[in-house]
């Protein structure tokens, strides 16, 4: 398989590599400038696509999702390798900025900014969630999938997100951002909205509302302490 491209390769006939932007366990993200549109975008490579994946869901969900804090999906296409093997590929708005866990590694950050931020995630939510007949689920909103950049927090790595009647079984146990009974409730648009919380605690807090993960019935220590400030509450709803 032809999944290794270097700058000046073209991708599909009309993609033009400019630099590979990073990689994961299914897939290759490349920038390149596309010729049809004349723009730079970002070319999501599926590699090895595994049995729960499907390009083409992703790239409906983010046609059905219009938000500024979602990246938009401008083309699916699919490459005929010489075995006659298909591998398929999305064109994406090329996010730029900073990871949000990047950030985060250097401490909290002012409230303002964080509720700012908390917008643009929850904005994002309410596109995905509302996306096509029955709405989506985004499955795995964390700050290593938040990019900020001018334009505010960007939600990416749409690769786990299902319509909201397609979304699996819920995993046993629980990630750092997702709620504890999720087992027992499954997949709903309140564990993404959930995650969101956990994000902007840490935001505030410089760390993660629990050590580990979620546990039933233990809540997170108040954020009304010297390291954010006792006013947190009055910004929130001022920014409200």
């Amino acid at each position: 398989r032809h999944t290794e491209y270097l700058p000046g390769d073209l991708i599909d006939g009309v993609n033009q590599v400019l630099c590979e932007l990073g990689r994961g366990a299914g897939s290759v993200v490349y920038r390149v400038t596309n010729e049809p549109l004349g723009q730079e975008l970002a070319l999501k490579l599926v590699t090895d696509a595994g049995d729960a994946y499907d390009a083409a869901e992703e790239y409906r969900l983010l046609q059905a999702a219009p938000s500024a804090h979602i990246p938009r999906a401008h083309w699916l296409g699919r490459l005929t390798q010489p075995d006659g093997s298909v591998i398929p590929y999305l064109l994406l708005d090329l996010v730029e900025g900073e990871r949000l866990s990047d950030i985060l590694a250097r401490g909290a950050v002012p409230p303002q900014q964080a509720l700012a931020w908390a917008d643009d995630l929850l904005d994002a939510l309410q596109a995905l969630h509302s996306a096509g007949a029955t709405g989506a689920l985004h499955r795995d909103v964390k700050a290593e999938n938040v990019v900020v950049g001018p334009g505010g927090a960007i939600l990416v790595d749409f690769g786990t997100a299902r319509e909201s009647t397609n979304a699996g079984a819920a995993p046993e146990g629980s990630l750092r951002t997702t709620p504890p009974d999720l087992a027992s409730t499954g997949w709903q648009p309140q564990a993404d909205v959930f995650a969101v919380a956990c994000v902007v605690y840490h935001l505030l807090a410089g760390r993660p509302p629990w050590p580990v993960t979620p546990i039933a019935g233990v809540e997170p220590p108040s954020l009304l302490n010297e390291a954010v400030g006792i006013d947190i509450a009055a910004q929130a709803r001022h920014h409200a």
